[in-house]
């Protein structure tokens, strides 16, 4: 509001003086009309206007006043409502991705459980495989070693039908 105020007093003043003139005025014989003089009731008349304009615009400020507060007032009241449904939004939004991303997590463990014995048993079963087949690998080259030596230990024994036979020079080149 503006440092203007609003003053009655004045239009106030003037009508009270106009009451106290029509009180004291002189009574015309025979009737209830009173003489009030002229001049003086059209002063007051003047000063009644002239102080009525100011007051109206007074008066008109102040609601002028009222109506931007009041619009300032309610548009910060809608922005404020506005940002808090846009952050109960966005929480209920991570509320959401939270709990959606707990139940993925549960659901992933819980497969997990269940796939967990089926794979253990199959790779148990995939390395006893590879065990096996390195196991026959180095039975078969444990073997190739043992008649190598059997036949280095006894060069006239000769194993047929070998991978190391062709490559052996023979006794006396026949």
């Amino acid at each position: 509001m503006s440092g203007d105020t609003v003053h009655f007093e004045p239009i106030l003043l003037y009508v009270e003086e106009l009451g106290r003139r029509a009180l004291v005025a002189r009574s015309l014989p025979f009737c209830s009309a009173a003489v009030l003089p002229r001049e003086d009731l059209l002063v007051l008349v003047d000063e009644i206007r002239s102080s009525i304009p100011i007051v109206l615009r007074q008066a008109f400020r102040i609601v002028d006043e009222r109506e931007q507060l009041l619009a300032q007032a309610c548009s910060e009241a809608a922005r404020i409502i506005e940002d808090a449904r846009q952050s109960a939004e966005r929480l209920a939004g991570q509320t959401d991705v939270v709990g959606a991303a707990w139940a993925a997590a549960d659901e992933i463990r819980r497969e997990s459980e269940e796939l967990l014995p089926v794979q253990r048993r199959e790779l148990l079963g995939w390395a006893d495989v590879m065990l096996r087949q390195f196991e026959d690998s180095l039975e078969g080259a444990q073997l190739t070693v043992r008649d190598a030596r059997a036949v280095l230990a006894d060069p006239g024994r000769r194993r047929s039908g070998g991978p190391w036979q062709s490559s052996l020079p023979s006794n006396g080149g026949s």
